[in-house]
């Protein structure tokens, strides 16, 4: 008999490591930007780990930290060549603080893209000069929202979308500083946006077209958005396109066709609509 309790609790106690090791979480990891340039080699090593590495590492759960050379404040510009941020996973990026930690798209590019099924809580940055430069890809200068983007005490500043040029043929990107395009979610909490702006029309003089400058200079919503305690201020819709196209509409915030916005506890204030295109005297409406 005692030969077999032994074995019977020899199995039992095999059965419950069994069960505690299958239900043990993944520990999330921690990944460390420490260098300011933005470059892609592969992995994330300690002392030469970009913010591009860093998101690219980071699996479901993970977080980037920052531990950057040198005095603040610092500004990753990124690369045109690289192209766009892309969040692909659900991660967290824990900045320093806006006034600590700039991000730029150097007036070249969008700064980023929440990809659809992909989620991002972002705090502590400053994002800036973002610019959407594709007619194909025009809405949101410097953040695009596919999925889902929480983001609290960070700004963005002097973003762009997509300006139409002569020939276009389409209106201005909508959305200057952030787009939450359709099944997009959108949460901002201690935000504010500054100088940001929707793009112009695109238009032609021969044959004469008429297309409008873009909506919502610092947040164009299509999906469901929603600014607590937030400063919305000096942005401006996009102007119409030549010769006679309408400006854009909503100078802070354009809540597009199938979008849901909650505003809390925010101020806008010192926003423009876009201006109507003039051409010998005549104009378009403005927004």
């Amino acid at each position: 008999m005692a030969n077999f309790r032994s074995k019977l609790f020899s199995l039992t106690g095999l059965f419950l490591l069994c069960a505690f090791t299958s239900q043990s979480p993944i520990r999330a990891l921690d990944w460390t930007v420490d260098i300011t340039a933005d470059e892609n080699d592969p992995g994330c090593a300690p002392g030469d780990c970009s913010l591009r590495e860093a998101i690219a590492a980071a699996g479901d759960g993970d977080s980037i930290l920052f531990a950057l050379p040198g005095a603040s404040p610092w500004t990753i510009t990124l690369t045109g060549a690289l192209q766009q941020l892309s969040v692909v996973n659900d991660i967290t990026i824990v900045g320093p603080g806006a006034s600590q930690l700039a991000v730029s798209g150097a007036n070249l590019i969008r700064v980023m893209t929440v990809q659809v099924g992909a989620s991002v809580s972002l705090s502590g940055l400053t994002v800036r000069n973002g610019e959407a430069k594709a007619s194909g890809d025009k809405h949101g200068g410097c953040l695009k929202v596919l999925g889902e983007a929480v983001v609290s005490a960070s700004r963005f500043e002097s973003c762009q979308a997509w300006n139409g040029g002569v020939s276009s043929n389409t209106p201005g990107g909508d959305g200057g500083g952030v787009f939450v395009a359709a099944g997009g979610v959108f949460s901002g909490n201690l935000l504010v946006f500054v100088a940001d702006v929707a793009g112009v029309g695109g238009g032609a003089l021969s044959p004469p077209t008429v297309f409008a400058g873009g909506r919502g200079g610092a947040l164009a919503n299509a999906g469901s958005a929603t600014l607590q305690r937030s400063t919305v201020s000096g942005c401006t819709a996009g102007a119409g396109g030549g010769p006679f196209g309408p400006g854009g509409e909503g100078g802070g915030i354009a809540n597009l066709a199938g979008g849901v916005l909650r505003l809390e506890s925010s101020t806008l204030s010192g926003n423009r609509s876009g201006d109507g295109a003039t051409f010998m005297g005549s104009s378009g409406a403005d927004g």
